[in-house]
C-alpha cells in the first residue's frame, strides 16, 4: 500500500507504519501566454498559470510564473515526474519569508505526536493561511483548480513523499510567487462566467466533519473536456479535497482501516490511487475544481490535521465514497 503511506506520511505520520519526511529548493520557469485586453480587464475574467512538477527521481522542483494575476485564476497543475505531486499554496502574512514559513510547516507533517501537531499547527496559522491549488495526481496526469486570489506573497508546495519518505517540499518543491493586480496571463477562454463566477454542475460543502456531495456524479464522453466542474465551499476550519481511486465495492470503513491500520488491516483488492481534487484552503472560502476521471469508484477525503486532536480529519470520518459513471 505505497500510497497510503505517503498519504500518512504528508499528514504527519500519526499512526504506525507511517514513513519518515524531509526538504527541497524549486527551480521554475515562466509560462509566457497571451495576456487580456483592455477590455477584457473591465469585466470579469479568469486567467489560467500553468503549474508543472518535475523529477528524475533525485531532483524535484516547480516551475511556473514567479507573478500571478489577481482575481480568478485557473491552475493548470501538470505532473511531467516520475512520481506523485500536489501543488497546495499557501499565503504568507505581511512580513513572513518563505523559510520561516517552511520552518513552521515542515512539524505540522512530520511530527509523530497530535499534541505537537496542534501546537504546529496553530503556529502555522499565525504566519500563512490555506490557499487552494491542486491535489496529487500520477505521473503524466493534470488536473484544473479555480482560486479566487489575493494580491500579497504565496508559496507553492508538495506535501507528497518519496518512496523512501521523504517529503518532496523538503527536496525542492517549495516555490514562491507574489499575486498582483497589475500581472499579466493568458485569460481562459473555455470555461464560462455567470455573474462574476464559474458556472458549475453542483457544490461539494466541507465542515467538521463531513464532505456533503453527490454519490454519483455523471461525467459524458465527449463533452468539455470530458469533465464537470464543483464549486467547493469551505466551513469550520481548513479542509482539502483529496480524490482516491478504490476498487469498485470499497466502504468506507474498508478504507479507514487500510489508512488507520498496520498494511495486515488493509483489505482492499487494489492499493488507492491518487486521482486529483483541489488543495486545501481557508474556512469560509470557495473555489472550484474541474474533475476529468474515469468511470469508477473514488474517495473524497481531507487529510488536515484538526485544530483540536491534531489527527488527519479522514481519520475522524471526513471521507465520502462516490461513483462516475458515463
Amino acid at each position: 500500500m505505497h500510497r497510503i503511506r505517503n498519504r500518512r506520511t504528508r499528514i504527519g505520520r500519526l499512526l504506525a507504519a507511517v514513513v519518515t519526511l524531509s526538504t527541497i529548493l524549486a527551480v521554475c520557469a515562466v509560462f509566457a501566454a497571451p495576456t487580456a485586453s483592455a477590455h477584457e480587464r473591465e469585466r470579469p475574467v479568469i486567467h489560467t498559470v500553468l503549474i508543472m512538477a518535475h523529477d528524475d527521481g533525485v531532483h524535484f522542483s516547480f516551475s511556473m510564473p514567479k507573478q500571478v494575476p489577481s482575481g480568478l485564476v485557473e491552475f493548470v497543475f501538470e505532473n511531467r515526474g516520475t512520481q506523485d505531486h500536489m501543488a497546495f499554496a499557501f499565503r504568507l502574512k505581511p512580513g513572513v519569508s518563505q523559510a520561516l514559513f517552511i520552518q513552521r510547516l515542515t512539524p505540522v507533517v512530520t511530527s509523530q505526536d497530535p499534541k505537537v501537531v496542534v501546537t504546529a499547527l496553530k503556529a502555522l496559522l499565525r504566519v500563512a493561511s490555506a490557499a487552494g491549488g491542486a491535489n496529487s495526481v500520477t505521473p503524466g496526469g493534470r488536473q484544473d483548480v479555480i482560486e479566487r486570489l489575493d494580491p500579497g506573497h504565496y508559496v507553492l508546495v508538495c506535501l507528497d513523499s518519496t518512496p523512501s519518505g521523504t517529503p518532496h517540499f523538503l527536496l525542492g518543491m517549495a516555490r514562491s510567487f507574489f499575486v498582483t493586480d497589475d500581472a499579466r496571463a493568458k485569460v481562459e477562454r473555455d470555461d464560462a462566467l455567470d455573474d462574476g463566477m464559474p458556472q458549475t454542475n453542483g457544490t461539494i460543502l466541507e465542515r467538521d466533519h463531513q464532505i456533503v456531495m453527490p454519490s454519483v456524479i455523471h461525467i459524458q464522453r465527449g463533452a468539455h473536456r470530458d469533465g464537470v466542474t464543483f464549486k467547493v465551499k469551505v466551513r469550520d476550519q481548513t479542509h482539502e479535497l483529496a480524490i482516491l481511486r478504490v476498487p469498485d465495492g470499497t466502504t468506507k470503513q474498508e478504507l479507514l482501516d487500510c489508512l488507520t491500520g498496520p498494511p495486515s488491516a488493509c483489505t482492499l483488492k487494489a492499493p488507492p490511487v491518487d486521482a486529483g481534487g483541489a488543495a486545501a484552503i481557508a474556512p469560509g472560502s470557495t473555489h472550484w475544481v474541474e474533475l476529468h476521471l474515469a468511470p469508477g469508484t473514488y474517495a473524497a477525503l481531507c487529510f488536515v490535521p484538526d485544530i483540536m486532536t491534531g489527527l488527519p480529519h479522514a481519520f475522524m470520518g471526513m471521507v465520502t465514497i462516490f461513483t462516475v459513471r458515463p
